[in-house]
Order: C-alpha cells, then sequence, then structure tokens
C-alpha cells in the first residue's frame, strides 16, 4: 500500500471513528427536545463548515443563520428548509442564462460575463478575486480540483431548489451555497427544461424522480431514485469560442428507514469548449457586436476539455431532533488544453478522497454544531510543465459553532482549527442580530490551490512557496421590512494581509504574485417595492461601491483594483398580472445595469482562470445595459423570453460588457421553458 493510498484509509477511518463514537456517546438523552415553532440553527444543512448568508425573519431578532424546521417522528430528507437572502425560486424557472447571471443581479455581486454558453463566467463578492469563490453543492465541494476556481457550468442546474451567498467562510473568502431540490412527492416527477438563442444556443435537461415505500422491509421504509441528463451546445460569436460537448449525468438513490437513512449521489460531467487565444484590437465597425476590440481571432482550434465525476456517500443517524450525519467521498477530474501542437497542451488528472462528520447539540438555549472534514488529493503529472511529477495534498478541518438568544438578541458564533497541507491556522465567527440591525466579525486563513505552486504549462509562472494568506471581515447591515417592500443596508471592511493575484505579462508570460496588505471597504443597498397581492408594478435597485483604502497603493493593488468598476448598480422594474382566470401568471420587466470604467480581466486558455491585465490595458468606458424580460406560469409550467441588451445600436447608448474582448451579444432572443410533469 503506498503512502497516499495509506492517507486515505486513516482519513476515512479516522472521520467514520469519531462519527460512530459521538454518535453513541450523544444519545438521545443529551438532546433537549425540539419545541413546536422554528428555531434559528446555525449550518443545519450540510454545506461544509459554512451556512448561507441568509436572513431569519423575526419580530426580534435578525441574524444571518439556516431555519431548520421542527423535525416529525420520522423525518423526511426536506425537513431542512432553506430561506436564502437572495430569494431565488428555483433557478430552473428564471430566465438568466446561467447562475452567474443569477447571482450576478443581487447587491454586493459583480458579474464577469461572457455571454457565452459553457465559458467560465464567474462572480466577485464584495470585492473579492473571482477566481476563489467557493462553490458548494449539498455541502459537496464544485471548485476546480486543479485551479481552485468555482465550476458553476458543470452544476446540476435543472434540480437546484435555492441558492445562498456566503459573505465569508472558514478556510476561504467567500462563497455560493447551491442546494438540490429533495423531490419528497408521492408521485412520480418528471422535469424538463429547454432554452435556445443566437449562435445555436440549446439547453435540455430531463429529470425523473420516484418515491417509493418499501414496507417489505420494514413499516416506514421509503426509496428514491433519481436520474436526470443535461446537455447543451452553443456555436458562440467569435470562432474557437464553439462549445463542443456539455453532458451531464445525476443519480441519486436514497433508502430511509425510521431513525436512519442513507444516500449514494453520483454526479458526471464531460465539458470541450473552444479556448481561442484573444480577440485583436482594430478600428473596424461591426453591427452585430459592440466595442468588439475587431473580429481577428487567435488560436481558433484551441480546446480545453473537463472530464469530472463526484461520487458522495452519506449516512444518517436520527438521535431525538439531531441526526448526526457522516459522509465519505470520491471526486476526479482531468483538465486538458490543446492548441494543435505540443508546446502549450495540458493534460493533468486529479483524484480527491473526502470524508466529513456533521453533529448538532442540544445544551439548553444553545444549539452547537460540530463539524469534522479531511481530504486528500493525488495530482498524476502529464503534460503541466511545471510539476510533472505525482503529488498528494492533504487538508483537515475542524468546526464548533453555536447559536443561541440572550435578552432577545440572536447571537452565532463559531471557531475553527484548519490543516491545509501543513499549515495550521485558525478561524473564528461572530454574529449579533437585534432588528433592524445585525454585525458580523470573521477572521480566517485562506486556503491556497495546487495551481498557485504548480501552475499549468509552458507560459505561467507560479509562486515558489505556498501562500499563507488571513483575511479580516467586519460587516454591519439594517433590515427595514414594510407590507409592499424592503430596505436592506450593509457596510464592510474586509483586510487581507496579503492579496494573491494572477497577472498577465506584457510579452505573454503569466505569473502569480503576492502583493502588500489588501484593504477594502464598501456598501450595498438592496431596495424592492413590490404590491402586497398576487400582481402590481413592482421594482428594485442596488447600487454597489466599493474602495481600496490600503496603506501602501502598490501598482499591482491598483490592477486588482481596477479590474472591476468602483460603483455599478442593478435595477428593475416589471408588471405581474394573473390573466384567463388565474391561468396564467405574466411577469413583463425591463432589467438594466450601469457600471463606471474599468479594465476587466482576461481568460487563461489553459486553466479557464480570470487574469488580470497589464498595467497599460484599454479601459472599458461607463455604459448602460437593458434587457427586456417576459416570464408566464402557465399551471405548473414556465415560459420565459428575453431581448438583450437591446440598446446597442440605437441612439440611447453603445452598451459595454463586463470582460473585455468577450463581450455579451447585442439583441440577444432567448427563448426558455420549464414544465414539471406529475406522473
Amino acid at each position: 500500500m503506498n503512502q497516499f493510498a495509506r492517507g486515505v484509509f486513516r482519513t476515512t477511518l479516522l472521520i467514520l471513528l469519531i462519527g460512530s463514537v459521538c454518535g453513541l456517546v450523544l444519545g438521545p438523552s443529551s438532546f433537549a427536545q425540539v419545541p413546536d415553532s422554528t428555531r434559528i440553527v446555525v449550518g443545519a444543512v450540510p454545506d461544509s463548515l459554512a451556512e448561507a448568508d441568509i436572513l431569519v425573519a423575526s419580530d426580534t431578532v435578525a441574524v444571518q443563520a439556516v431555519v431548520r424546521a421542527p423535525l416529525a417522528e420520522s423525518p423526511e430528507f426536506d425537513s431542512y428548509v432553506v430561506s436564502d437572502s437572495t430569494s431565488f425560486a428555483r433557478p430552473v424557472r428564471r430566465a438568466e442564462l446561467n447562475l452567474p447571471s443569477l447571482l450576478g443581479s443581487e447587491a454586493g455581486v459583480f458579474h464577469f460575463e461572457f455571454g457565452t454558453l459553457g465559458w467560465p463566467e464567474s462572480v466577485s463578492i464584495e470585492g473579492g478575486d473571482p477566481n476563489r469563490t467557493m462553490l458548494l453543492l449539498d455541502g459537496l465541494e464544485m471548485d476546480d480540483l486543479i485551479t481552485g476556481r468555482p465550476r458553476y457550468e458543470l452544476l446540476p442546474y435543472a434540480t437546484l431548489q435555492s441558492v445562498g451567498l456566503i459573505k465569508s467562510g472558514a478556510g476561504f473568502e467567500s462563497g455560493v451555497a447551491a442546494y438540490t431540490n429533495p423531490y419528497s412527492a408521492p408521485t412520480p416527477q418528471t422535469d424538463l427544461r429547454y432554452r435556445s438563442g443566437a449562435n445555436g444556443l440549446t439547453y435540455i435537461d430531463a429529470v425523473h424522480v420516484q418515491n417509493r415505500s418499501l414496507n417489505s422491509l420494514g413499516a416506514g421504509t421509503k426509496l428514491q431514485l433519481l436520474a436526470s441528463y443535461s446537455g447543451s451546445a452553443h456555436t458562440g460569436d467569435y470562432p474557437g469560442s464553439r462549445l463542443e460537448t456539455a453532458r451531464q449525468l445525476q443519480g441519486r438513490i436514497r433508502l430511509q428507514r425510521p431513525g436512519w437513512s442513507i444516500e449514494l449521489y453520483e454526479l458526471y460531467n464531460k465539458h470541450l469548449v473552444g479556448a481561442h487565444g484573444g480577440v485583436h484590437a482594430t478600428n473596424d465597425i461591426y453591427d452585430s457586436i459592440y466595442f468588439r476590440f475587431g473580429a481577428t481571432v487567435d488560436d481558433v482550434n484551441a480546446q480545453r476539455g473537463t472530464i469530472r465525476n463526484d461520487l458522495r456517500l452519506t449516512y444518517r443517524r436520527f438521535i431525538a431532533s439531531n441526526p448526526t450525519t457522516v459522509s465519505a467521498g470520491w471526486s476526479t477530474q482531468r483538465l486538458t488544453f490543446a492548441d494543435g501542437g505540443l508546446k502549450d497542451s495540458v493534460d493533468i488528472r486529479v483524484s480527491r478522497f473526502s470524508a466529513s462528520f456533521r453533529q448538532p447539540v442540544d445544551v439548553g438555549n444553545h444549539a452547537f454544531v460540530i463539524d469534522l472534514f479531511a481530504s486528500t488529493d493525488q495530482y498524476v503529472g502529464g503534460r503541466a510543465a511545471n510539476r510533472p511529477e505525482d503529488e498528494s495534498r492533504y487538508r483537515y478541518d475542524l468546526v464548533l459553532r453555536d447559536s443561541f438568544i440572550v435578552k432577545g438578541i440572536g447571537v452565532n458564533t463559531s471557531l475553527g482549527a484548519h490543516s491545509d497541507d501543513g499549515r495550521i491556522f485558525p478561524s473564528a465567527l461572530a454574529k449579533f442580530g437585534l432588528r433592524p440591525v445585525s454585525l458580523s466579525a470573521t477572521y480566517s486563513g485562506i486556503r491556497s490551490q495546487w495551481f498557485d505552486v504548480r501552475g499549468l504549462g509552458t507560459a505561467f509562472h507560479p509562486l515558489k512557496k505556498k501562500p499563507e494568506i488571513n483575511q479580516l471581515r467586519l460587516a454591519v447591515t439594517v433590515t427595514q421590512a414594510w407590507e409592499s417592500g424592503r430596505l436592506t443596508l450593509t457596510g464592510f471592511y474586509i483586510n487581507t494581509d496579503s492579496q494573491f493575484i494572477l497577472h498577465q505579462g506584457s510579452q505573454g508570460a503569466n505569473q502569480a504574485g503576492l502583493t502588500d496588505a489588501y484593504t477594502r471597504a464598501g456598501g450595498y443597498l438592496d431596495l424592492t417595492f413590490s404590491p402586497s397581492g398576487v400582481g402590481g408594478l413592482y421594482g428594485s435597485v442596488k447600487p454597489t461601491f466599493i474602495a481600496d483604502i490600503s496603506p501602501n497603493k502598490i501598482s499591482e493593488l491598483s490592477t486588482y483594483e481596477k479590474s472591476m468598476p468602483g460603483f455599478w448598480i442593478e435595477g428593475r422594474i416589471g408588471i405581474r398580472r394573473l390573466l384567463f382566470k388565474g391561468d396564467m401568471n405574466l411577469d413583463f420587466s425591463v432589467r438594466g445595469s450601469w457600471s463606471e470604467s474599468m479594465r476587466g480581466r482576461v481568460l487563461d486558455q489553459q486553466s479557464g482562470l480570470l487574469f488580470l491585465q497589464d498595467f497599460d490595458a484599454l479601459k472599458l468606458d461607463a455604459a448602460p445595459r437593458l434587457d427586456l424580460v417576459a416570464e408566464a406560469g402557465i399551471k405548473s409550467a414556465t415560459l420565459f423570453f428575453s431581448y438583450e441588451n437591446f440598446l446597442y445600436g440605437n441612439n440611447t447608448g453603445t452598451g459595454i460588457s463586463f470582460v473585455p474582448y468577450y463581450p455579451v451579444p447585442a439583441r440577444r432572443f432567448r427563448f426558455g421553458l420549464f414544465w414539471p410533469i406529475a406522473d
């Protein structure tokens, strides 16, 4: 047995042993009974050492937490109710192209957009690095196993139930937590989703779920079977940007008995997308797209591919009101890049074994949650020129959370100890809420990625040693709600003792670097108004500003700051109407955005990361963008039509995209249908 296999065995055995001991020691007598009313509990949803930024509605308390509904005597899988601050009602029913587009409509979130299906879009939360946003799917980490970037395109979008923002986490800057639909209806269900648009944009999803009672195996035994397929294609707006292959298979088997349950989950993705090397600037004018920087494309034959498989086994034992959860996972990924020659090609494989344990413990007024997580990665060297030999990485996390109410003030706290491949660092969180104000403070080390010191390909210079970064975040939120609207104002201060950057060199030699301490502060407003009934006029406005207040503004920090605007604003105004005796619920809206000038980021062909540009890069001027969107609910189905960026070509404005060289298409029409069938 080699060293890697021994490490996997020890890690899994340690987690399972701790889980078994805690499950036996913390028996039913150790837990208080759940009252009839819903309580505030941090980390009730298994989301890997972080909870989404969720606002709990209460007359006296305003804290960021997860709502855990009372558990029945024989708990169902959907006993965990997620109510997130982003208020996304089934993302699959929304008109946005993808999850980053959906997140980009939220205050404090900036969307780095391509508008091309399959390309690596991302978001920056409160000015954070878009390459380092943690992405979680029911607690499963969906970041790239090699580069660490969030892989939004690999999520099972059709089965997502809700999405939440993580403004600060234990071991990472910020994140996005997505949760799948529990599908607890007793009747079989089939969900169909179809989307189409210009330049061959096609997206198809099919999900089928069955819940069966197996009383032959004992009273109360239930079995759920879920299978889904997703496929998409897009020619793209430039040569070399075509989405050649995008296939996804998902499966879930759940067996539930009174007192315990076991689940096997499988997610397979295969992506192959054009990865051209950029668009040359010319003075030509193109009617089909604005500020195009020309249409002469480098490396039109370049392609970047990903094959990813995630398998997870989860066991839950229900002790009184609190489930003990033990999971073991295996993820594999292969990243390839080829431009027609061997010189710049990349081919690397990674395997990750992980294990986790979670135990809520109620002691009086306190709701504790114990989280343990461990993983080990094995990198198989190939054509990844900077480090061809095989390597292993190890990671361990221990986090203890507490949630309680004292004198009407909601309090959430957590303490953590983390090991990142030998580096040991702490994390701490404290949140206090008393309507209409909540305060939070978070301090944590930031985990590094394999890519930081290994890199990919021949034209990238990684760091010489692993970065050790720590982050402090302070925030205050004021919320005021009334019958027909809501106002939320958030101010934040974030300090990192050094900032990791990826920089595009002037001679094509891309490199990683560490800056001095980086401090930013800002705020954002979310003002929403809507009628109290089922129809009428509604609207929202969401301005955000961010400023670099670092004591030493070196050139690298200035480049980082100017990669996104210091001020941007999102807003919409619309009207809802019930038509045809209530059979159709029509929602028509005009959605707009405006941002200050900026330099943006450029895409690295091989890794899919968004790099900072050279110091003398051309700026994008401030400009507006408007979309027309109609969403119609017909019985259980949802139709949508969108006409995007319709300002271009008119005298009302020019419209500029968020990412240089790759603007979103102008005047693009898209159509979509989501149809759930109970059969």
